[in-house]
């Protein structure tokens, strides 16, 4: 939202490693563009301009980049005798509607089947239509299954000194992950954490 899109993963972490530094957060202070305009955060709208669907060709290189850093962190544990805890990331499905939506994948649409499938008592299906409305979001601020895959394959392939804590089906265990353990969208009530 505010620093674009990249394609290129060294780039990325040639641009983070170099603004971690004293002497670019000096520069940056010193050129005054750490001050934001008057009026100028819009809130919500500022990530509306900022949509990605799900047949957008940049998300498949967002996973890439996901596994490839999450792969690198894991194979920089390795045996160094440090225990890694692993999670996958649990979301508010059935009580968080989609941020934005498109056609022919509307996410709003399915989320409103989930509703009617839960009242008819159709968990299965309510299941999969919270978890398509939440695969089809435009704005992605949950962890989509994707992700969730990514940390579980890793968790396997880095075996040993990975533990992996499937928060997302620990939190919907008794059913579809709702607001008894999330306040909003992902964050956690007290009894969900």
């Amino acid at each position: 939202v505010f620093s674009g899109f990249s394609e290129y993963l060294p780039a990325i972490r040639l641009g983070t490693k170099l603004k971690s530094t004293r002497l670019y957060q000096l520069i940056f202070m010193l050129s005054g563009k750490h001050q934001s305009p008057s009026g100028s955060w819009k809130g919500m709208e500022s990530f509306l301009q900022n949509t990605i669907f799900q047949d957008d060709p940049r998300l498949s290189v967002v996973y890439n980049q996901f596994e490839a850093n999450l792969d690198d962190l894991l194979t920089a544990a390795d045996g160094k005798e440090c225990q890694v805890l692993l999670s996958t990331v649990g979301v508010n499905l059935s009580d968080n509607p989609p941020f934005a939506s498109q056609e022919p994948k509307h996410a709003e649409r399915e989320y409103r089947s989930g509703l009617d499938y839960l009242e008819a008592g159709k968990l299965g299906e309510a299941q999969r239509a919270f978890e398509n409305a939440r695969n089809w979001d435009g704005l992605r601020f949950r962890a989509d299954t994707s992700i969730n895959a990514i940390i579980r394959e890793l968790a396997s392939r880095h075996q040993d000194g990975v533990t992996l804590i499937d928060s997302e089906r620990l939190l919907s265990a008794e059913g579809m992950a709702g607001n008894e353990w999330f306040f909003d969208h992902v964050h956690l009530s007290f009894e969900g954490n």
